[in-house]
């Protein structure tokens, strides 16, 4: 319902010459990452005149990635790709020549040459991969609590739905601990507040984070707050000696 609405928003803002309505549709194109095995990454691509199409790599870069990560949720850009590294898209090319600064809230108000100008073909394509943050709340020591990522400017949780050891123990080694002696659910460090950001997570256990592992795109989820998941993460026996003779 949210994407239709907004296609008709778009579609309005086209046939009317008017400014208010020029900086709306500037702001509120969407964005999508095409081609990858995980939400987290893809081939960019943006919605114009109902019609999805993809970004040309010609000046693209960190600060490019950055916005569109941010756009969709994600804390920053673990990489950009170009060379259609996702795999060459169909249909239009719809930016060329973006430029971001890093702080824009949408691709499309970052510097480029303008929608539909572009020298480029779909081998040109650009992508990124996105991650967000992690922290633990609510344990007695810093090595478990409930899981939280952040997203939009907020903290949110993680739903219990198939969460397990192999997640747990992305989360762990995400954060600098050597995997993780359990996983929880049921809310066991208490009930979060805000957004429930993650359900379905499904990793292997060999993921660098929780942003590699499949899931549910961001926000969508069938849970409740007596659903969040944590983890108990474990040290390293050196570590665990150093902090006994520390």
């Amino acid at each position: 319902m949210k994407m239709f609405l907004c296609v008709l928003f778009l579609n309005a803002a086209a046939a009317i010459q008017n400014p208010e309505w020029d900086i709306f549709k500037r702001t509120f194109v969407p964005v999508r990452l095409q081609g990858g095995s995980t939400p987290n990454g893809g081939r960019v691509e943006i919605l114009n005149n109902g019609v999805w199409g993809t970004v040309c790599d010609d000046d693209w870069g960190t600060e490019d990635g950055r916005v569109i990560c941010k756009q969709l949720g994600y804390s920053g850009a673990v990489r950009v790709t170009a060379k259609a590294f996702w795999g060459e898209g169909t249909g239009p090319i719809h930016l060329d020549n973006v430029e971001c600064n890093g702080d824009e809230t949408s691709i499309i108000d970052c510097s480029h040459a303008g929608l539909g100008i572009e020298n480029c073909v779909h081998s040109e394509d650009a992508g990124v991969e996105c991650f967000y943050l992690v922290r633990l709340v609510g344990g007695d020591t810093e090595l478990e609590g409930r899981v939280e990522i952040y997203s939009k400017g907020r903290w949110g949780t993680v739903c219990d739905d198939s969460w397990g050891v192999n997640d747990a123990d992305v989360v762990c080694n995400s954060l600098g601990y050597t995997g993780s002696s359990e996983a929880f659910s049921g809310a066991h460090f208490g009930q979060g507040s805000g957004p429930i950001l993650l359900d379905d997570v499904a990793c292997v256990g060999t993921e660098i984070g929780l942003y590699q592992c499949p899931s549910n795109r961001i926000g969508e989820h069938n849970c409740g707050h007596s659903e969040d998941a944590g983890v108990r993460c474990s040290r390293s026996f050196l570590e665990t000696l150093g902090t006994i003779i520390g």
